[in-house]
């Protein structure tokens, strides 16, 4: 099991956890500790931060003895910098499962208070998944009080629905549309056995999808092209299989007393190049009036410092 991140990678194998530090955004006492090794019996807590607007997260693992705070996750060596999208899932999933691996050792702390598979569980997972949160952090808070009992989240997207940025959800039962305003609220939903087909036109960071249903055309404006295109293959193969696709996961290497080769070296992505594209997407949200003048400016201001 590995996960990329900002500065490195981590591994994990049937003899612990190795973080490999690397790269232009890797602290120089991150490069001087690389690699460094925690033995599975020496691991005492994971935890992770999801990444949130222009903070990234971390996933850190902590030996016995280590300080329990996270001052500063960028120079921590036992903390991976965690980016948005597929970083931060992998990373949660990496947390989930050594936290359960943990569980029956004292002293081991779990990477969060839901349980895993739990409703709220797959509402932290879905908003990890999400490339753009802009415009729908009002209703990523509101979300869970508009969730059936039993109802599990899937994907997350913001968009624009009858000039209403918003956010769009797709669950295990419904795609349900979420406006929550400071004067009006507005809720939308299509039950999924009632979507007929769907079309979607993506733009250079953005999209548009067009959801047909039962006497219904559902057109939703300004989402993330990332976003719409993992929510968009879910409906298409719900509608193609009757059923939603499984959704990643990693797998956990099993306890072992044998020798192992020790896990390889990889090198972590180029951090201006993740900078640059993050540019571009702001660039096209204050085009599309998602952002103005002053929160772009801001935006952008925050992303060059990362350079």
């Amino acid at each position: 099991m590995e996960v990329q991140g900002m500065d490195g990678s981590i591994a994990a194998d049937a003899h612990g956890i190795t973080f490999y530090f690397k790269g232009l955004t890797a602290h120089p006492d991150k490069k001087k500790a690389s690699p460094r090794h925690i033995p599975w019996t020496a691991i005492a807590a994971v935890q992770f931060r999801a990444p949130s607007g222009l903070r990234p997260g971390y996933l850190r693992v902590a030996a016995a003895g280590d300080d329990a705070a996270v001052p500063k996750p960028n120079q921590d060596v036992n903390a991976l910098m965690i980016n948005v999208g597929s970083q931060a899932e992998a990373a949660r999933l990496f947390a989930d499962q050594v936290a359960e691996r943990l569980a029956s050792r004292s002293g081991a702390v779990p990477a969060g208070p839901y349980p895993p598979g739990s409703q709220a569980a797959t509402v932290r997972d879905a908003k990890d998944r999400m490339g753009v949160k802009l415009g729908a952090r009002r209703e990523l808070r509101k979300l869970s009080k508009h969730l059936l009992q039993g109802e599990r989240v899937r994907y997350l997207a913001s968009g624009r629905v009858n000039r209403r940025l918003g956010l769009v959800a797709l669950t295990d039962r419904r795609l349900l549309l979420l406006f929550h305003g400071m004067v009006r609220q507005s809720l939308e939903d299509l039950p999924l056995d009632s979507v007929t087909s769907i079309r979607e036109k993506a733009g250079v960071l953005l999209g548009t999808l067009t959801v047909l249903a039962s006497n219904t055309t559902l057109v939703i404006t300004d989402m993330s092209k990332v976003d719409m295109k993992a929510l968009s293959n879910a409906l298409r193969t719900r509608l193609s299989t009757g059923s939603l696709p499984a959704l990643p996961a990693l797998e956990m290497p099993a306890p072992s007393s044998e020798n192992d080769d020790e896990p390889s070296t990889v090198d972590a992505p180029a951090g201006g190049n993740d900078v640059l594209q993050q540019l571009a997407r702001l660039g096209e949200l204050r085009e599309a009036g998602v952002l103005s003048e002053d929160e772009f400016a801001d935006a952008k201001a925050q992303l060059l410092g990362r350079l």
